[in-house]
């Protein structure tokens, strides 16, 4: 699927003024964001992990290149995160339900996605293939001093 639907439905749900309705948007705001995300580190060669860590994961990723706007993606990509959280678990906290508040997280989740797409266009892209190149390097270091050694 492509994550855009995720932003179009969400800001389609955003347009009805209702409550419930803003509150699903905000987590679906922040589900495109991130899938987006995701799908561009793929692209690039990197599979952001599946699991729940790999939210944190392509945070972390966007803040390694060291490019202020994708510093500013991670920590959107965050807030987003957070706010779905809020939005989804926090049914007593009316915050989600106001139409201004959906409205700043779909401005966010935009700038998350632009911010992501720049990644990949040149120089922008050889940049973050090379931080790339440098993770793979450590995560194969990390996977491999957690092996067992067996002395025989």
């Amino acid at each position: 699927m492509d994550p855009i639907k995720l932003l179009t439905v969400a800001t389609d749900l955003r347009l009805t003024n209702r409550p419930e309705c803003c509150r699903v948007a905000i987590g679906r705001f922040y589900y495109g964001a991130h899938h987006v995300v995701v799908q561009v580190f793929g692209e690039l060669g990197w599979n952001v992990s599946r699991k729940s860590y790999g939210h944190v994961e392509a945070r972390v990723l966007l803040t390694l290149s060291g490019d202020t706007a994708l510093l500013d993606a991670g920590k959107s990509l965050g807030d987003l995160y957070d706010w779905r959280v809020e939005a989804d678990y926090r049914l007593d906290n009316p915050w989600a339900e106001v139409p201004g508040n959906a409205d700043i997280a779909l401005a966010t989740a935009n700038d998350v996605v632009g911010a992501a797409y720049s990644m990949r266009v040149e120089p922008m892209k050889s940049k973050i293939i090379a931080v790339l190149a440098q993770m793979a390097v450590a995560r194969g270091m990390i996977a491999m001093a957690g092996r067992k050694v067996r002395w025989e």
